[in-house]
């Protein structure tokens, strides 16, 4: 008995990766996946201006569309946001959709530069950890809801390696605060290497 359950679990184990390795590979036949990093600051947090990391990943999800007003395409995919500890720290992440939009894309072989650049708006839903060493010296924490909405100017300076600049609002209500009242949101800046995978 004991080995019939163990061929059989080995056997749906099997199946899994075989139908996740399909998965993949045809999403790879229709989509490609960018993988972005950035520093930047954090804004109209509980404790001012803070250095802030991000974080990105972006997997296409519907393909080029061309029309008169330029190349669009989506993305979906995971997003943080990190201000290291120090007086204020936080941890925030949440699910992003961008519209991906060449503006300048022109059937030109001189365009290099406009084909090149894109308008990325974006918003996503998460969550958000921040914790506050108030003026008593002890630590305040709290978790909110998480809503990044932004939009970020991107240039591929190569086929595989491009940058951006991103303006962020974070839509949050953390009660970390000096006055003990709540905090609804901060606005960040980042600028971000991307890699094309």
């Amino acid at each position: 008995m004991r080995n019939w359950q163990h061929t059989y679990r080995f056997r749906v184990f099997l199946g899994a990766v075989v139908l996740l390795l399909g998965v993949v590979s045809t999403a790879q036949a229709r989509s490609d996946y960018d993988l972005g990093t950035g520093i930047g600051f954090v804004s109209g947090s509980p404790d001012g201006t803070n250095f802030a990391q991000s974080f990105q990943m972006d997997w296409r999800v519907v393909s080029e569309r061309h029309s008169t007003l330029g190349r669009f395409w989506t993305s979906i995919g995971p997003y943080i946001q990190f201000v290291p500890p120090g007086p204020y720290m936080h941890v925030a992440g949440a699910v992003v959709t961008r519209l991906h939009w060449h503006f300048l894309d022109k059937p030109c072989g001189g365009c290099k530069l406009a084909n090149a650049l894109a308008l990325s708006p974006f918003v996503g839903m998460g969550g958000i950890h921040a914790q506050l060493r108030n003026q008593a010296d002890s630590i305040v924490q709290d978790f909110s809801y998480y809503a990044p909405v932004g939009v970020s100017l991107d240039y591929d300076l190569l086929r595989r390696f491009g940058i951006s600049v991103n303006f962020v609002h974070n839509f949050h209500d953390l009660k970390v605060g000096n006055g003990g009242g709540h905090d609804r949101g901060s606005e960040a800046f980042f600028f971000t290497v991307r890699f094309n995978l």
